[in-house]
């Protein structure tokens, strides 16, 4: 299972980050974006090229550092 992890940055601004089930980060935003729904849409973008069966969990943290804490990829 894929897991997109929404965060924030010290600005309040947005990014996403792709982790593989092993916990190895696979991908990120190339951008910050202002709004959580900016966000959303630019990671929706990117779920539709997936394959149709793939498995994905969307998650949101506060802080990078809180994602860093729990290990990226805590199942």
């Amino acid at each position: 299972m894929l897991k997109f992890v929404i965060t924030r940055d010290a600005v309040g601004r947005y990014q996403w980050n792709c982790y593989a089930p092993q916990g190895g980060s696979l991908a990120r935003s190339g951008d910050s974006y202002q709004n959580q729904l900016a966000c959303m849409n630019a990671l929706q973008r990117v779920i539709h090229i997936l394959p149709a069966n793939a498995q994905i969990e969307i998650e949101e943290v506060a802080h990078p550092e809180e994602a860093y804490r729990r290990g990226a990829y805590a199942a």
